[in-house]
């Protein structure tokens, strides 16, 4: 299957596609704001993509911390 942006659709076209392919419904509104987001990152993305694949970003590693609230100290889960 060819995909909805080599056939020279619009973005927002392509949002409405790939949203209906996900079982995804979205009203024309939606799907503007999704692909005015979309055609702002995904650029971004890829030129950063793109800058992260040279050979000197080779050993880098991407960090990620994930805290929960109840598991700093002087928190609690009880109200």
């Amino acid at each position: 299957m060819e995909s909805p942006s080599k056939r020279g659709l619009s973005s927002v076209d392509r949002i409405v596609i790939l949203a209906g392919q996900a079982g995804l419904t979205l009203d024309a509104e939606r799907a503007q704001a999704v692909a005015a987001v979309l055609d702002a990152w995904v650029p971004a993305a890829n030129r950063l993509s793109e800058r992260m694949s040279n050979v000197g970003h080779a050993a880098l590693q991407p960090v990620t911390a994930f805290l929960h609230a109840h598991s700093r100290e002087g928190d609690s889960n009880e109200g």
